[in-house]
């Protein structure tokens, strides 16, 4: 790999530093969500396969996995063998789910497949792994493993077997795949003194640090990448910069936000973000026209659009019943309507 993705003390020191300041901000989310939606992990955005008629859910209720279809219809609970799942990913055909799985020690990626019924054990071994994700043509699972306190990215062909070490100098965090497949993009600590997007070939080829920030996400057509910065002393930022690095432009505040997605086409930007409580705001991606669409007494979080993008599902925390519901409505706010209603104490949803 390049040497420019290698870490150096003084690189170390600087991701510590921002994972520092992460940690304190999430922890400010979290106490807010427990008391307050009783949800929500920052990672826990519903995700949706894109060739399917009827978007699915995945989600977990009562400590059980499950998925619906966004109109409510088709509940089904997973029957997977773990009792503590900490993240989970549906494939894009939504025939797969990908999901972390804590045993009495270490954290397992298993792969269990909806139409067959089957397991697959990704990882089955001492070590701790996380952050899976199926790759859009459902043949592979990205994920990072733990090991000399660096957490290196993954690659398993779940057709073959073959698994292939994709980064072992870059300290990664939350890997994705462009919507092509062709690249993957995730953050990590390079040789200077900054935390940074990395965008690389999907055989881990070309690895190249674009810039300062975290959390990428790739938009529809792969030419861009949503990413966040802090902006000192307590705010983050939300911007948007072409994948090799050009044209960074800021586009919001996003104080104790949970992880924006782009719409289907790729114009708009949704995310949620705490003010008097959480709303669900919609922007342009060039920073116009922000939108609060629930704007109401109740926490909502966790959106995201449908696969055709003429819905948006979140979870609202319903004050009276003191129960999570997910929920629909209409891009413009209105029609909102209960998907589905959770009755799990402290369930983290999982999306």
């Amino acid at each position: 790999m390049g040497g420019g993705l290698l870490a150096t003390p003084l690189g170390l020191k600087r991701r510590v530093t921002i994972m520092e300041y992460k940690m304190k901000i999430h922890l400010v989310v979290f106490i807010f969500l427990l008391l307050f939606a009783n949800s929500c992990t920052e990672n826990s955005n519903p995700i949706f396969p894109t060739n399917t008629g009827n978007s699915t859910i995945l989600f977990s209720s009562n400590k059980k996995l499950a998925v619906i279809n966004a109109d409510g219809s088709n509940y089904q609970i997973i029957p997977i063998e773990s009792n503590t799942v900490t993240v989970a990913n549906l494939s894009s055909d939504a025939s797969k789910v990908v999901y972390g799985s804590v045993d009495t020690t270490y954290q397992q990626i298993i792969l269990y497949n909806l139409r067959n019924n089957e397991t697959v054990k990704i990882t089955d071994d001492n070590l701790f792994h996380d952050s899976p994700v199926i790759s859009p043509d459902n043949n592979s699972v990205l994920f990072l493993t733990k090991f000399n306190w660096t957490y290196h990215l993954y690659l398993k062909n779940i057709v073959n077997g073959n698994v292939k070490l994709l980064n072992n100098s870059l300290n990664a965090y939350d890997p994705t795949f462009s919507s092509d497949g062709s690249k993957i993009a995730c953050w990590g600590n390079n040789e200077g003194d900054s935390v940074g997007v990395v965008i690389m070939n999907i055989d881990g080829s070309n690895p190249k640090f674009i810039g300062k920030g975290y959390y990428p996400e790739f938009s529809p057509d792969g030419k861009k990448i949503l990413y966040q910065n802090p902006i000192p002393p307590y705010d983050e930022g939300l911007y948007i910069m072409n994948i090799d690095g050009t044209d960074r432009n800021f586009i919001s505040y996003i104080p104790y936000q949970t992880k924006p997605r782009f719409s289907p086409d790729g114009s708009k930007i949704l995310f949620s973000k705490f003010t008097d409580n959480f709303d669900i705001y919609l922007i342009n991606i060039d920073g116009s026209n922000l939108i609060n669409l629930t704007n109401s007494s109740e926490g909502e979080t966790q959106p995201e659009f449908t696969t055709d993008g003429s819905k948006i599902v979140f979870v609202q925390y319903d004050s009276v019943s003191k129960i999570n519901k997910l929920c629909s409505m209409n891009t413009d706010g209105t029609n909102k309507k209960v998907v589905f209603e959770d009755s799990s104490i402290y369930g983290i949803k999982i999306f």
